[in-house]
């Protein structure tokens, strides 16, 4: 592997990176703006600014954790956690326990819906509107007003 850098004097830089896969030879090019980057030895060795804090989600009696396919942050406060679980398994097939979770930043439960609707939860978006949209392993996209008293709408 051979790695260049161009054009000096100019405020652009280009990398232009030769690499030789199974005696073929191939040029990449990529602009990297006014700084180029390298790869740390280590990239894990960076300081974690996170920390882990057991039991932060206080899930209601009886209720534990499923596998969780998504987890996305509110985007009207920046700080409630919507959660899409397995139902306390790994699908939700034949289970009345609701999947989709919001938490406020404290952990505390806000609200739970979709017993019954999902068979496989997978992925979770938030859009501006205040929609939920939640996919299933089956071939069905779920809509969702954020509002608890707002009926719930299903699109197929």
């Amino acid at each position: 592997m051979k790695v260049n850098t161009v054009a000096e004097d100019s405020h652009e830089v280009c990398s232009s990176i030769d690499i030789d896969t199974r005696g073929r030879r191939r040029r990449v090019f990529r602009d990297i703006g006014d700084r180029g980057y390298t790869q740390a030895s280590d990239p894990n060795a960076a300081p974690n600014p996170y920390r882990l804090e057991e039991g932060w989600a206080k899930l209601p009696a009886g209720r534990k954790w499923g596998s969780v396919s998504a987890m996305k942050v509110d985007p009207s406060d920046g700080k409630s956690i919507w959660v899409f679980d397995r139902c306390g398994s790994n699908d939700c097939a034949n289970s009345m326990i609701a999947p989709i979770q919001k938490f406020d930043s404290s952990g505390n439960l806000l609200m739970s819906f979709g017993a019954g609707m999902f068979n496989f939860p997978h992925g979770l978006y938030l859009d501006r509107e205040g929609n939920v949209w939640a996919t299933d392993g089956r071939p069905r996209t779920a809509r969702v007003p954020w509002s608890s008293n707002s009926a719930l709408k299903e699109r197929s």
